[in-house]
């Protein structure tokens, strides 16, 4: 009971760039695994990291020892590189596998490069991608054909949610090389013992209460039932975060 073990995702490395005009060779590849890191203790670390949580969260990272993003409510992210190759002539396209949590989310809401919507016409023919929101059974059949067969038909990523993205090399689109890809997102569901209904939500009462109840292995507090305030508590909580402030 409370925190425990958080699960942390790897990523591989990404290969120096080589390519005259592209962005690098193809980088090998090393099997994306789930590996046990230690939580830290909130209480004591939460004022070093309050005032750099949103910029932290929206970066591109690339690391062996991340620890399980969850996303409640609605929240812009960045990813996590889980896996990324090259291919074309002169390694023009980048293809790049990018995490953005360790669990379904309800939906994604935008998609940015930078400080650009993807959808923005700069992008234009340069980039193409696909979405994935953590209930895939499947997976991604364009980075299998990228790869050549590296990234396989095993490499599903059961329940993460996370953004293929096929980025062709081009001086105007990408004046900076990778741009950071960041995802606005509605995250898990949670239940709502109002209605009895699963769904979406932000109300923190009720995301608490998700939290709580989340087992250690998918990165929440692992509570028993009785540990957590009882539901006629939730309801009352719920309904007044609901209250409009004026």
């Amino acid at each position: 009971m409370g925190c425990g073990k958080v699960l942390s995702f790897g990523a591989d490395p990404i290969g120096h760039a080589l390519g005259l005009e592209g962005w690098g060779d193809t980088v090998s590849f090393q099997p994306w695994r789930l590996a046990d890191s230690l939580g830290n203790d909130w209480r004591t670390v939460k004022h070093w990291l309050v005032p750099d949580m949103r910029r932290d969260r929206e970066v591109t990272t690339n690391s062996g020892i991340t620890s399980r993003r969850l996303i409640y409510g609605r929240a812009r992210v960045g990813i996590q590189l889980a896996y990324i190759c090259t291919s074309g002539s002169k390694n023009e396209k980048l293809h790049v596998i990018g995490i953005f949590c360790g669990h379904p989310i309800d939906a994604f809401e935008q998609i940015w490069l930078d400080d650009k919507l993807i959808t923005d016409a700069i992008f234009g023919k340069y980039v193409k991608y696909e979405l994935f929101d953590g209930t895939q059974t499947t997976a991604c059949a364009s980075m299998a054909t990228a790869s050549g067969g590296i990234w396989t038909s095993n490499h599903i990523l059961k329940g993460c949610a996370y953004i293929y993205a096929q980025l062709t090399y081009n001086e105007t689109a990408f004046p900076r090389g990778l741009p950071s890809i960041k995802g606005v997102i509605r995250g898990r569901k949670v239940y709502d013992p109002r209605t009895g209904v699963t769904a979406w939500s932000d109300n923190p009462a009720l995301c608490a209460r998700d939290y709580m109840l989340l087992s250690n292995e998918y990165g929440g507090m692992g509570c028993d039932a009785d540990e957590v305030p009882s539901d006629d508590e939730i309801i009352t909580r719920a309904n007044y975060c609901d209250q409009i402030v004026i």
